[in-house]
C-alpha cells in the first residue's frame, strides 16, 4: 500500500493499520509535524482507504497518552471543515489540540495518539502514531527590528522569557530567491 502523494512529501511516515487478518479498510494516521512547539497546537490527520482510495469514515477519535502511557485526555478528529479540518467531506479528518504547560513540569515530551475510526458496519480499525510536543521557556515574539549601525545589519528579535535560563538564538541571512546563504550569528 502506498500512502498518499500528500503523506508522501512528508517527513513523517504515515502507521497504516489493517483489520486482524489484514483485510481492508486501512487506517492511515499521521501527525502534521514530527514536533510541535506550544502555545500551537498539535494537528493530527487519519483516514480509511481501500485499495488505496479513501473512504467514508463514521467517526474518528484517539486518546492522547504520556510516553509513560498516562492518559492526557480524548480527541475527536472532524471532517467538516472546521476547528482545522482544511476541507468538508473529504474523507481526510483531523484533530488540533494544544497541550497546557501544567501537562507536564519537562521542557518537551513525546505524546502518543491512540487513533480508533469507524466505518460503515461499524468496522473498526485501530493505528498509533506519536510526536514530540515542547514547553519552551522563552519563545520568539514575532516582533522584530532591523538597522544599520556602523555599515553593518544588525537585527533585533523579541524574546518572552516565562522562566529564566540560557537560551541560545541563532540567525541566517540568505539572498533575496533564497538561492544562497550570505550570512549566520548567534548569541
Amino acid at each position: 500500500d502506498e500512502p498518499d502523494p500528500i503523506v508522501r512529501d512528508r517527513e513523517i511516515s504515515p502507521v497504516l493499520e489493517r483489520g486482524p487478518r489484514g483485510e481492508d479498510p486501512t487506517l492511515v494516521v499521521y501527525p502534521a509535524s514530527a514536533s510541535f512547539e506550544s502555545p500551537e497546537p498539535a494537528v493530527l490527520h487519519a483516514h480509511l482507504r481501500v485499495a488505496g482510495r479513501r473512504v467514508r469514515a463514521t467517526d474518528v477519535h484517539a486518546t492522547l497518552l504520556t510516553e509513560e502511557l498516562i492518559p492526557l485526555g480524548d480527541i475527536i478528529f472532524r471532517d467538516d471543515g472546521t476547528e482545522g479540518d482544511a476541507v468538508a467531506d473529504d474523507d481526510e479528518w483531523t484533530a488540533v489540540v494544544a497541550l497546557p504547560p501544567e501537562v507536564t513540569p519537562r521542557l518537551s515530551m513525546s505524546v502518543l495518539a491512540q487513533v480508533r475510526a469507524t466505518a460503515a458496519g461499524n468496522v473498526e480499525r485501530n493505528a498509533a502514531t506519536s510526536f514530540q510536543y515542547a514547553f519552551p521557556h522563552a519563545q520568539l515574539t514575532g516582533n522584530w527590528r532591523d538597522s544599520m549601525v556602523d555599515g553593518s545589519l544588525v537585527v533585533s528579535a523579541e524574546v518572552a522569557v516565562r522562566e529564566a535560563g540560557r537560551f541560545h538564538l541563532e540567525a541566517s541571512l540568505y539572498t533575496g530567491d533564497a538561492s544562497a546563504p550570505l550570512a549566520w550569528a548567534q548569541t
